[in-house]
């Protein structure tokens, strides 16, 4: 049985349109690539999705949550996929731990499509509209050959703003022609977003559709763990989003959260029940075990007795032996 059976892809939560196109860009990798993966870098990929978010405050691999990660813990393929997927990887090529991380894994200066989240991304999150991010592999640029975003503001930028210009000039003429992934149309209850344009039937709606076409089926104990994991990551990036929309005084971004708070609690509902059959089963199971045991010790019983009666037997047989022996003398 292949192992990516028992993990499967998680639902899409994002709230924007470039949530939108990581969850599509990940989506085809764990569709495509994801059989070649090892058991443990399918686990770190299916844990991190949730978190493949993009808002004001996280933008940038310099400042999100998951590259923050990458810098200070394990580095896992499944997470680099992750990373490389939403920002590039040029971008991860000029990161600290890129040096080791390449030697673990000769793979990672594959080419690749580029990043999903586009420079004007501030501009993007205000509009909730931007072009298909480009599908075409590119080289993997690292530090010394020259910078490839432009106005990124990392310190590689600011300490070298002429490499940097002219390697962008290049690679502005190498990126014409590039193909774009296709754009989908989809109908009212399929809308793609969270936000202004999306009712709550249609979140609804399209929550239900995704959660009932899952591919694969999982047993219920490694569904429930990941289910747990998952929840733990979304209550913490749900925390820090409320702290930000409260400072902010945000009413668009305080019903985003309560949005996201419905759904945390429509999954903890999903998940009490499924704790509640996976409870009636144990117990099922112990019942049975317990009969069995009783079958075994009865069983066990019998022999034992059985031993001893015959045992009984021989010792009164060969008293009576001897008694015969000794009334013919």
């Amino acid at each position: 049985m292949n192992m990516r059976r028992s993990m499967s892809m998680p639902s899409y939560r994002g709230y924007n349109i470039i949530d939108w196109h990581i969850y599509t860009r990940l989506r085809s990798l764990w569709e495509n690539e994801s059989e070649w993966w090892s058991r443990e870098e399918r686990r770190d990929f299916v844990r991190w999705i949730p978190r493949a978010r993009i808002t004001e405050r996280e933008n940038s691999i310099f400042n999100h949550g998951l590259a923050n990660y990458m810098r200070k813990n394990r580095r896992s393929w499944g997470h680099f996929v992750i990373l490389r997927a939403m920002f590039g990887a040029s971008q991860c090529a000029r990161q600290g731990w890129w040096e080791v991380f390449k030697r673990k894994y000769e793979r990672a200066t594959e080419d690749a499509p580029p990043g999903v989240v586009p420079r004007d991304v501030e501009e993007v999150l205000q509009t909730n509209q931007m072009d298909c991010p480009p599908i075409m592999n590119i080289p993997t640029m690292e530090v010394e050959d020259g910078h490839v975003d432009e106005d990124c503001r990392c310190s590689w930028c600011l300490e070298h703003p002429a490499i940097a210009r002219r390697k962008n000039e290049l690679v502005g003429q190498g990126e014409r022609g590039v193909k774009s992934e296709p754009q989908l149309e989809y109908s009212r209850g399929q809308s793609l977003y969270t936000g202004e344009g999306e009712s709550y039937e249609d979140r609804a709606r399209r929550l239900e559709r995704e959660q009932s076409v899952e591919p694969e089926e999982r047993p219920d104990e490694e569904e429930i763990d990941e289910t747990v994991s998952e929840l733990m990551s979304q209550e913490c990036s749900l925390r820090e989003r409320m702290n930000l929309a409260s400072t902010h005084l945000s009413n668009t971004s305080l019903r985003e959260v309560v949005i996201e708070q419905g759904a945390m609690v429509g999954m903890l509902v999903q998940l009490l029940e499924k704790q509640h059959k996976r409870a009636e089963r144990l117990a099922a199971k112990v019942e049975k075990v317990k009969k069995r045991m009783k079958k075994k010790k009865k069983k066990k019983k019998n022999k034992r007795y059985q031993r001893d009666i015959s045992r009984k037997v021989k010792r009164i047989t060969f008293a009576g032996r001897v008694a015969d022996g000794y009334s013919c003398t």
